[in-house]
Formats: C-alpha cells, structure tokens, sequence
C-alpha cells in the first residue's frame, strides 16, 4: 500500500494536462480555506451561483454569481462560502505547462 498521501497538487511539462476539476454544492456550513504558501498550480474557480468572499493582498472582497477567480502558484489564498446562500462552484486546477501552451 503506497504511503504518499494523495494530492492534486502537481508540475507537468505535458503539453496539456488537468490536475482536477469538478462542481461543488456548498450548502452544509460555512466553508473557509487558507493556503498561506497557495498551491504549486494554478486554480480557476467559476462561480455558478451564490457568491465567494476572497481576499487578494490583504482586501475582502465579494465575487457574485458568473465570477472567475485565479489563483497563481505560490500566491496565498483565503476564499469562504457563507451557508445563508447555496453555492454552486466549478473549479480546475492545472500546472503552469498548461497556461505557456494555451499563451502560444
């Protein structure tokens, strides 16, 4: 049985790779994630409905429903979902090979 600890964090040089996607219902509690050190990929949120509360250099701010938010590798972040609206958010989190190959 493998000892490493499953992560979607991940660096590729593929020429296009996905480390995750999918959608979440937030609705059960309040949800509140801090990465002080962010993540070693990229992540782009989209917010279907309800809205997120984030924080970008120390600012709180409110993305509404139809929202993008990106997340750079290294760059902290703070994001919550309140339980008083239903959230539904779509995500992907990809490596920086993915970003260059989409840039060309």
């Amino acid at each position: 049985m493998p000892s490493e600890k499953y992560t979607t964090q991940r660096v590729s040089n593929d020429y296009i790779t996905l480390n995750n996607c999918g959608q979440q219902t937030l609705d059960a509690h309040d949800y509140d994630t801090v990465r002080d050190d962010g993540r070693v990929d990229f992540g782009l949120q989209f917010i279907e409905s309800g809205q997120c509360i984030y924080e970008d250099n120390g600012i709180v701010n409110i993305a509404e429903e139809g929202s993008l938010l990106l997340h750079f590798p290294g760059v902290r972040q703070h994001y919550s979902f309140k339980k008083m609206l239903p959230h539904i958010l779509c995500g992907l989190i990809f490596p920086e090979s993915a970003v260059k190959c989409l840039m060309i």
